[in-house]
């Protein structure tokens, strides 16, 4: 999906993002659509788009966490956890480092165990679209609640919304300050209901940092639909490590995610041959994907095109694959006040985690591509 606008970063080096894109469900082996790298251009590119604000901000990366003061981050200190490591592991999925990670909302259970779940903070490793190793953090959550169904619990890999270019915006962080708000940065934590949802089925959750978020060592490489799909894949492949958590190999593994990896294309974009081909490099829909998928999207988006989000669902039906689509309908709440992206969050969130659910109860799914023609 093509980017919504330009808005290149300020000159401290900050730069504000907010929730292009659609949501999509699909199994673990849906990774068909991850082609080859892009390489500095994309990632320059990448920095300059955006769509509105959230949190924001950057800072100086530090030559050594040992050497220099901690990393901060519009007035927020980032923990040193996040500062990567000189050498990486070679395998992806590797986890470098682990530590408790204390849930921002949470209760105490009937049996004496928080809920939804205990949490661990990551770091593991993964390889951005250049082909080079990165270190990536997120989270992990064994949840509270039993497991449905026969064998390993589930897992479900949850891609975070835009949160923000500052590493404190990063999804793992937020999860533990689910409101930021001090002058400088505003951060609030909008997918820990989707989470939560998500662990209440007794699924375990993984979540991905994404490349440069949160981590010190670079910038987050905002919309590199390969970045971004090495760093949920490789997420889930961590997960399997993370001390004391049920899930295994033999899990069923779901991805799920919401608006973050789409856009608008903007009429500088169409007329830049060179950001028009790296551009379309991202564009999701030219593989077959290898599971089935659901996607969501609403008819009344403001902030990306309906049509857009469609098409990869047209592309994916014309190419064979187990396509489940839904246009979501809701009142029309005004223009360009992010109303009518947002609403579809909440109004699909049920359907999306249930039909997810499903899958990873290993109940069939039924492609409806044959109704393309007379959905909106």
């Amino acid at each position: 999906m093509s980017p919504t606008a330009l808005n290149p970063p300020s000159a401290d080096g900050s730069s504000c993002t907010f929730a292009p894109g659609f949501r999509s469900t699909a199994t673990a082996t849906a990774t068909a659509d991850l082609g080859s790298g892009q390489g500095t251009a994309l990632r320059v590119l990448a920095r300059a788009l955006a769509a509105g604000t959230a949190c924001a901000g950057l800072s100086a990366v530090p030559a050594s966490a040992a050497e220099t003061p901690p990393v901060v981050s519009r007035g927020v200190t980032i923990p040193e956890f996040y500062t990567p490591p000189a050498e990486l592991p070679a395998a992806n999925g590797t986890l470098i480092r682990t530590e408790a990670l204390p849930l921002g909302l949470d209760i105490p259970g009937l049996d004496g165990r928080p809920m939804p779940g205990t949490a661990t903070r990551l770091m593991y490793k993964s390889t951005d679209s250049s082909g080079q190793p990165v270190a990536v953090t997120g989270a992990y959550i064994e949840p509270s609640a039993e497991g449905k169904g026969s064998g390993p619990r589930p897992l479900v890999a949850v891609a975070s919304g835009t949160m923000g270019q500052g590493d404190q915006c990063a999804p793992s962080f937020v999860l533990q300050h689910p409101l930021t708000l001090n002058g400088d940065t505003v951060s609030v934590g909008y997918e820990a209901l989707a989470v939560y949802r998500i662990l209440a089925t007794g699924a375990a959750v993984v979540v991905t940092d994404y490349v440069g978020l949160g981590a010190t060592d670079r910038l987050h490489t905002y919309v590199n639909r390969l970045d971004q799909g090495h760093a949920l894949l490789d997420a889930a492949r961590a997960a399997r490590s993370v001390p004391g958590a049920s899930v295994t190999a033999a899990s069923r593994t779901g991805l799920y995610g919401y608006s973050q990896g789409g856009g608008a294309s903007g009429e500088i974009i169409a007329a830049e041959p060179r950001a028009r081909a790296a551009l379309d490099k991202q564009r999701i829909g030219t593989l077959k994907p290898s599971g089935p998928v659901r996607l969501a999207t609403g008819v009344n988006d403001d902030i990306v095109p309906h049509a857009q989000d469609r098409r990869p669902t047209v592309d994916w039906c014309r190419k064979g694959g187990d396509i489940t689509y839904d246009a979501v309908v809701p009142p029309n709440l005004g223009d360009k006040i992010l109303t009518n992206h947002l609403v579809p969050l909440l109004t699909d969130q049920g359907e999306a985690i249930g039909r997810l659910t499903d899958r990873l109860a290993g109940k069939p799914s039924t492609s409806n591509c044959w109704s393309m023609p007379i959905q909106p």
